[in-house]
């Protein structure tokens, strides 16, 4: 287990190797004949330090994959002989060698992994900020239609209640609010004012002083 987080190591990962190792010593006749066994299972857990994103807080972090693999073992001899048996058993599991090869092409395959993890997990956390973006521009945006509407109503209900129109002076571009009785309105370079409720009227003709500009009418 040390072998093996040394050898992450290298590697720049971090893990935690965690064995557990139980045996029973059996007793049971075969054939007739009285045999003893010891049975021997292993179990180990490797935990590897990884990126995660963290959908609560919207933020990257670390968090630990497990992966867990179980063997079996077992040595059986007729009754008496186990105890030399198991010296024999013990010497060809002292042989066993972790392959250097094999474990290199592990721990690459593990840090290959963790690098499309930390590039998956910060892909996520671009996706969920143009996400939480757009929803905020949403929400802006439906406040501001909002508020121009309610504006808008307001306009609307002012005028009624003031009894005046918008007009505005194509000049200019200058506005005025003047009586919604009329319908017609002009002004001229003094900033006077004419109000008319007859179509086709003209001061410019009618009056011949004075340079008149016909008013446009201005809806809210």
């Amino acid at each position: 287990a040390r072998q093996t987080e040394q050898m992450a190591m290298q590697y720049n990962l971090r893990q935690q190797v965690r064995p557990d190792i139980a045996r029973a010593r059996l007793r049971y006749s075969l054939n007739g004949k009285p045999v003893e066994e010891w049975v021997v299972a292993t179990t180990v857990i490797t935990g590897t330090l990884g990126p995660r994103y963290d959908v609560r807080s919207g933020r990257m972090g670390q968090a630990y994959s497990y992966s867990c693999t179980a063997t079996m073992n077992a040595a059986r001899a007729p009754q008496g002989q186990l105890e030399s048996s198991e010296q024999f058993f013990r010497l060809i599991i002292s042989t066993i060698r972790v392959d250097a090869n094999w474990q290199a092409r592990i721990n690459q395959h593990s840090s290959a992994m963790v690098a499309i993890q930390q590039k998956g997990v910060a892909d996520r956390a671009a996706i969920n900020r143009k996400s939480a973006e757009d929803l905020a521009n949403i929400r802006r945006e439906v406040r501001e239609n909002q508020q121009k509407s309610e504006d808008h109503i307001f306009g609307q209900y002012s005028d009624y209640m003031r009894e005046v129109e918008n007009y505005r002076n194509p000049n200019t571009g200058e506005t005025f609010a003047l009586s919604n009785q009329y319908g017609h309105a002009w002004v001229n370079e003094r900033n006077e004012y004419i109000l008319s409720d007859q179509a086709g009227w003209d001061p410019n003709t009618v009056l011949k002083t004075g340079n008149w500009t016909a008013l446009e009418h201005v809806k809210r």
